[in-house]
């Protein structure tokens, strides 16, 4: 039955790559959510984490364009109950894990990854504090990327809710994001580089 997840999420993720796909996936993205709703009753909980995983790295051998495209239907399926938010939340914090090897592979995999956490977060199927999980990376954090990914998050976040709304959000869930600098880079103007990513983002209110 995994598998069958699994198959649902790569013919989406073949459709995208297909030389002639115009760009207008919601028919598609209506397809695989209906696929999902249809799975049979005893379809147990425990498969959606593992396909969720397998769905991500079927995503990963997409150019950047069609990649970009994927949020849009699993957001759809989280949204809709179609697939558990814990399986999300699980992939998620596993690819969050293994994001510095896969940047040296897949050049934007950190960028999409956050894009796609901003967008089940603007979506509310996942928290704000969810963020915390970039500097729970040991590999990420020794790798210097853990505050640019946050900063990227809340960028999507912001432009859906905008600064005023997420500010406060953010507050409350007691992250700051000078403490993700690594150590090596704190030293190295880290905390300056992302000062400047902030203002870039126009969102320097962030950083205080």
């Amino acid at each position: 039955m995994k598998l069958k997840v699994t198959n649902v999420l790569k013919e989406y993720c073949d459709a995208l790559s297909a030389p002639n796909f115009s760009g207008d996936g919601e028919a598609q993205v209506a397809d695989v959510v209906v696929a999902f709703k249809n799975l049979p009753e005893d379809f147990g909980p425990d498969c959606y984490g593992p396909a969720m995983k397998i769905a991500l790295n079927s995503s990963m051998e997409l150019k950047p364009k069609q990649r970009a495209m994927l949020p849009a239907v699993l957001v759809a399926l989280a949204v809709q109950k179609a697939v558990p938010v814990a399986a999300f939340d699980s992939s998620l914090r596993y690819y969050v894990g293994i994001l510095a090897d896969l940047e040296m592979d897949v050049p934007g995999a950190g960028e999409y990854v956050a894009t796609l956490i901003g967008e089940l977060i603007v979506a509310k199927q996942l928290p704000l504090k969810f963020l915390s999980a970039f500097g729970e990376s040991v590999d990420l954090v020794e790798f210097g990327k853990p505050d640019q990914l946050a900063v990227e998050v809340l960028a999507v976040v912001s432009e859906k809710w905008t600064p005023e709304v997420t500010l406060p959000a953010f507050k409350e869930t007691g992250i700051e994001l000078v403490k993700l600098v690594h150590e090596s880079r704190a030293g190295r103007g880290g905390a300056e580089d992302l000062s400047k990513l902030l203002v870039e983002r126009g969102l320097e209110a962030f950083g205080k």
